[in-house]
């Protein structure tokens, strides 16, 4: 996992909550099955909470770990119900998750009805009311596969050193991942082996048909959370697994060979990224805007973050909906369609008061749809790659673009 990961868990870290509480759910799950008597109802009790605290941020974390926990333990079971029996079936380590799990599914759908009934019309959150199912679609699903080999460290690009060992270790990670999945369904593999297994399988399945077979929206860092599940699960392997005749020691030096091409991995790309600056030019302009009387302004979101950060804060970013490489900016209708992430809600009902500006891109500004409207004589300040446009109020710059009412 590279540039996705890098970029969400790293420097953003905007999954780090949602990864995180997946794997203090999973270790509540494993600590609920070996305890017994009363330390189970407090970890019944913490694993509830969580779900709840969770799925008020939202379905995600129903999506990416409470139905996957609920379809791992079901399935194991439903497949022991038929070919042994109840009395079997009852026995089992399965049926003693069965608590934990029922009670994080709903806890979490609880959750999330609050989401969706409470503190919706309060913040803005992902609203799921309008996704349909659609034919199995084999155009997202081959997209899917290969957002997942792109995750796992593949290297589009010119046959060289760099690529072909990207490429050598994103195999090297699939068959590990494809190995520790056949180990961990053996019938030698411990019981927290086991789970995890049918886990990563019943949530990658699950991760799977959800967006190979619904209009839902998509993109290629929606993998992460699930993805990050191979590394215990290869971990598992390497402990556990049976090398056959080859020393005993064979499972150590794996480890050691994989952390170390992981490690070098890692290393090339930071070295790719060590001469990329892209908020150089912003360092100006943020510098320009805190010794001018403008503290608020408009901008697309990856820029208006930016200014944000460089300005401690002191600038109101007013961001809109989404500009990647400035051509999206053409998706935007009026400088009032805004974005309804990481932003405050009454931006979209309260106007900026004082002086505004607007930054844009040169390759925003050639896609804009009021580009005709941006005229020198509101030019504040520009560098080579970004423009600012001053105006001394919100009614004087709608008047100016001719913004709808």
């Amino acid at each position: 996992m590279t540039g996705s990961y890098f970029t969400l868990m790293v420097i953003g870290c905007y999954y780090v909550p949602h990864v995180s509480a997946g794997f203090i759910n999973f270790g509540l799950c494993m600590a609920y099955m070996k305890q017994k008597g009363k330390k189970r109802y407090v970890i019944l009790a913490l694993a509830s909470v969580l779900a709840l605290l969770t799925g008020m941020g939202g379905l995600r974390q129903l999506v990416i770990s409470y139905i996957p926990m609920l379809m791992c333990v079901c399935i194991p079971l439903f497949i022991m119900l038929f070919r042994d029996g109840w009395e079997k079936c009852k026995e089992s380590y399965w049926f003693t998750l069965v608590p934990v799990t029922a009670a994080g599914f709903l806890m979490s759908g609880i959750g999330f009805l609050i989401n969706s009934q409470v503190l919706s019309k309060k913040y803005y959150f992902m609203q799921y009311s309008d996704i349909k199912f659609t034919g199995f679609s084999i155009e997202r699903t081959v997209r899917l596969f290969n957002d997942i080999l792109l995750s796992f460290g593949y290297k589009p690009d010119r046959i060289s050193v760099i690529s072909l060992f990207s490429n050598c270790l994103c195999a090297v990670i699939i068959v590990m991942l494809v190995v520790s999945i056949v180990c961990g369904l053996g019938k030698k593999a411990g019981r927290e082996y086991r789970i995890l297994t049918v886990f990563f399988l019943c949530s990658f399945a699950f991760f799977v048909l959800l967006y190979a077979m619904t209009d839902m929206s998509y993109a290629s860092r929606y993998n992460c959370p699930v993805l990050v599940w191979a590394f215990p699960l290869i971990a598992c392997m390497l402990r556990e697994g049976n090398f056959g005749k080859a020393p005993k020691y064979t499972g150590r030096v794996i480890t050691v060979l994989l952390t170390g091409m992981i490690f070098m991995r890692g290393f090339i790309f930071m070295n790719e990224l060590k001469n990329l600056n892209k908020t150089g030019e912003l360092m100006y302009v943020s510098e320009f805007l805190e010794d001018s009387e403008y503290r608020n302004g408009y901008a697309t979101f990856w820029n208006s973050n930016v200014i944000t950060e460089l300005t401690n804060g002191k600038t109101e970013m007013y961001s809109w909906r989404t500009s990647n490489d400035g051509q999206d900016m053409q998706n935007i209708s009026s400088p009032d369609d805004l974005f309804h992430w990481l932003q405050k809600k009454e931006h979209e009902t309260v106007h900026p008061e004082g002086k505004v500006f607007a930054l844009y891109s040169t390759v925003e500004t050639e896609y804009c749809n009021w580009k005709d409207k941006l005229r020198d004589e509101d030019l504040i300040y520009s560098t080579g790659s970004y423009r600012v446009y001053g105006y001394d109020s919100y009614d004087i710059m709608k008047s100016v673009l001719d913004m709808p009412s």
